[in-house]
């Protein structure tokens, strides 16, 4: 059956503005659909989830709307970077006849425009530093880090921090004051993932890291306007949008270093090197402890991340180059999987919109 595409929404464009994505909806509501016709939606939840649950609040308020609409569910076609989400949406659904599509992507609309233009870079790497850590903007887990690698002294790796002078920061919005005037929406206090799962650590070692002022700070080594720099660096550390979040959230930040022919320390949630290798994805196991990854408790697993950082920074150079050429074949692998996935499944799901 051919699909007729209704309509677009990109749910990140609506995430405080509901009464907007209220009027958008009723736009595309008809008395009737007709079996091929689909409304495709691109999901984002990168803010407040509940507690113990793996449902966004963007999530609850789109279903939420939907259902004070009257859509049926089978229109909508979701399109995410979230592991789970088809469970996720388990709580809205009361006839299994009637349910959403749900395609869980390794790469989407705003992570493909972030890394389009290393697709073809042409690229090789000529090893001066052990690593490269970009932290971007502030959030609990990058903070921590920040403070980490400048209390230990982490030299070997380079790194920056809420840098505002490098264009390839993140650019996700911070919206802490929300309000709606629509029934039934933001009804309770959220839980807002990546804060609160390090602001109550009795672990001495964090103690120690709130000794460390938090300012913003760039490398010498680190160009702000673009990539070529990153030959200089045989290993990426990793630092995703989401640290504690009940889903695993793939961004440009991990594509990067896969099309840059790089090995990745991943700070990350819990499974997201397990998530990459249902994507066909190698990771570096047979270089370094990669047990951190299936770690629950985030306080465990970031001191488990900061544990190999050491032990990577205490390397000599030459050390760090013979890794490298034990992964050559493994980077070469992952870089044609991810350049394949983008040609073979990226373009035609998201219909070559973005290319």
């Amino acid at each position: 059956m051919t699909l007729n595409i209704l309509g677009t929404i990109d749910l990140l464009d609506y995430d405080d503005q509901l009464e907007l994505l209220h009027d958008q909806l009723i736009l595309l509501k008809k008395d009737q659909f007709e079996p091929n016709e689909r409304i495709v939606i691109l999901h984002k939840d990168v803010v407040y989830f509940y507690y113990n649950s793996l449902t966004g609040f963007t999530t609850h308020n789109f279903f939420t709307l939907v259902r004070l609409l009257d859509f049926p569910l089978y229109v909508f076609i979701f399109l995410t970077n979230f592991s789970k989400y088809d469970q996720a949406i388990l709580p809205f659904i009361t006839d299994q006849r009637d349910r959403p599509t749900v395609y869980n992507t390794l790469v989407n609309n705003a992570s493909y425009n972030n890394i389009k233009p290393l697709i073809d870079q042409p690229y090789h790497k000529e090893i001066k530093f052990h690593a490269v850590c970009l932290l971007g903007t502030v959030r609990s887990h990058r903070t921590k880090l920040f403070q980490f690698l400048k209390l230990n002294k982490i030299d070997n790796i380079k790194y920056s921090f809420n840098d505002k002078k490098s264009k390839f920061l993140s650019n996700t919005s911070h919206a802490d004051n929300r309000s709606t005037t629509l029934n039934n929406t933001l009804y309770s206090v959220p839980h807002r993932v990546n804060d609160g799962w390090c602001q109550f650590v009795s672990n001495k070692k964090f103690a120690e890291l709130d000794k460390i002022k938090i300012e913003p700070c760039s490398s010498p080594y680190i160009n702000a306007n673009n990539f070529e720099f990153y030959s200089d660096f045989a290993i990426d550390v990793v630092v995703e949008t989401m640290f504690d979040c009940p889903h695993v959230f793939i961004s440009e930040k991990t594509l990067r270093p896969i099309l840059l022919n790089t090995p990745f320390i991943m700070f990350g949630p819990c499974g997201t090197l397990e998530y990459l290798k249902t994507f066909g994805i190698q990771t570096f196991s047979s270089i370094w402890d990669e047990s951190y990854d299936l770690i629950e408790d985030p306080v465990d697993r970031f001191l488990a991340c900061c544990k190999l950082v050491e032990e990577i920074n205490q390397m000599e150079l030459r050390e760090i180059k013979e890794l490298y050429k034990k992964v050559i074949p493994i980077v070469e692998h992952n870089r044609a999987i991810l350049i394949n996935y983008i040609d073979t499944v990226f373009k035609p799901l998201y219909n070559n919109r973005y290319v």
